[in-house]
């Protein structure tokens, strides 16, 4: 008897912002489906590269967001950034005033990503973060998951009294949405996606390489390329020269 292979395909299926960047609000992008070609276009500032961070915010948490908007050296754009809706600033060397639309008040922003089977099975997972009125970084923060479809604005409602003791409190979400699941930090909720899609380690570290591609602004040459983007940082450095030397050693003794 031969059995078929099944694979069990996935395709982005619904991209949610609020209050994200330069898009005030609740803004939602559908995906055409998967036999299509889906095309975002635009003059420079319109949104393009901000919505690609909402989706790297998710999937690749951690890494700089797009630098190849932003010019040479590091990127100014930041999950408080586009929280505030930072689109400018001012300085005369001394003192520096930045221009957000969400600036001088509490205020939070959300990503969601809808991926839908060939099944017909919907997943969404989101992050949120919260930021007070004079805070210079989230003070609260939430990454989960969820079957089906969830609207990101659902979550406003756990950003004010009397949910917000605390601000997007797991309990009260679990509570309201059940079958919700409250993921530690968004490296976790990553980790449950790439479960959910059958990716290997390598697969894995290949979507990294292709966003740090993707997000520079110029690759100068071939060192930078791999120190800079295909091999990551040790944490241990001296542990990581420990461990080369202890394999060159081995591989000595098996010669001799």
């Amino acid at each position: 008897m031969t059995t078929a292979l099944r694979i069990d395909r996935w395709c982005l299926y619904g991209l949610q912002t609020y209050n994200w960047g330069g898009f005030n609000g609740h803004f939602q992008l559908d995906p055409a489906p998967p036999t299509e070609v889906t095309v975002i276009s635009g003059d420079s500032g319109t949104g393009k590269s901000t919505l690609m961070d909402a989706v790297s915010a998710l999937l690749h948490p951690g890494r700089d967001f797009n630098r190849a908007s932003s010019g040479s050296g590091s990127s100014p754009r930041s999950i408080p950034t586009y929280v505030r809706g930072r689109y400018g600033k001012d300085s005369d060397g001394r003192n520096t005033v930045y221009y957000d639309l969400r600036g001088g008040r509490a205020t939070w922003s959300g990503v969601a990503l809808t991926w839908c089977n060939i099944d017909g099975r919907t997943v969404t997972m989101f992050s949120a973060w919260y930021m007070n009125t004079h805070d210079d970084k989230p003070s609260a923060e939430v990454h989960g998951h969820i079957d089906g479809q969830f609207a990101i604005t659902n979550l406003d409602p756990y950003t004010k009294s009397p949910h917000n003791a605390p601000v997007f409190k797991p309990a009260a979400l679990r509570e309201a949405f059940p079958g919700m699941t409250i993921a530690k930090n968004r490296t976790r909720n990553r980790q449950w996606l790439f479960e959910q899609f059958g990716m290997s380690d390598r697969e894995k570290s290949l979507t990294d390489v292709l966003y740090r591609l993707q997000s520079s602004s110029e690759i100068p040459t071939v060192n930078w390329l791999f120190s800079g983007i295909i091999l990551d940082e040790p944490e241990d450095l001296f542990a990581a020269v420990r461990e080369s030397r202890s394999g060159w050693e081995k591989v000595r003794e098996t010669y001799q």
